[in-house]
């Protein structure tokens, strides 16, 4: 795996260019469970978090794994990005969303969860 890693970290440098070099980008981190990773517990929970960017015929998805869902890793994962981010309401997007030069943007389809979730609630008999 490492070899491979090794072979490809051009095509993958390449890629990650290409993203920083958009004006638009989807970002989530989603839990991944780990068997044996070192200086962790077994079965641990560590993340794998994802950046898309949409352009139409050019597609880019990079994925990144990290033993973390600090703050401090989408930061130093899109180091040098301009623009628009689209990610939902984890707070762990925060410290890249302050920066000057970085718009955040929310996804619609979590905002719309909180719409669907108020119409049902609205509906429930009241006790």
């Amino acid at each position: 795996m490492i070899k491979a890693s090794q072979l490809l970290s051009p095509i993958i440098n390449k890629l990650k260019q290409e993203l920083l070099a958009a004006n638009y980008l989807q970002c989530d981190e989603t839990p991944v469970q780990v068997l044996n990773e070192p200086g962790k517990p077994a079965k641990s929970t560590s993340y794998m978090w994802v950046v898309s960017k949409t352009d139409p015929g050019k597609h880019i998805v990079l994925y990144h794994y990290s033993p973390s869902r600090r703050g401090s890793v989408p930061v130093k994962l899109l180091r040098g990005f301009k623009g628009y981010l689209q990610t939902d309401g984890y707070e762990g997007y925060n410290q890249i969303r302050s920066q000057q030069d970085v718009d955040g943007v929310a996804c619609l389809a979590h905002s719309r969860r909180q719409f669907v979730d108020a119409v049902n609630a609205k509906k429930k008999p009241s006790k």
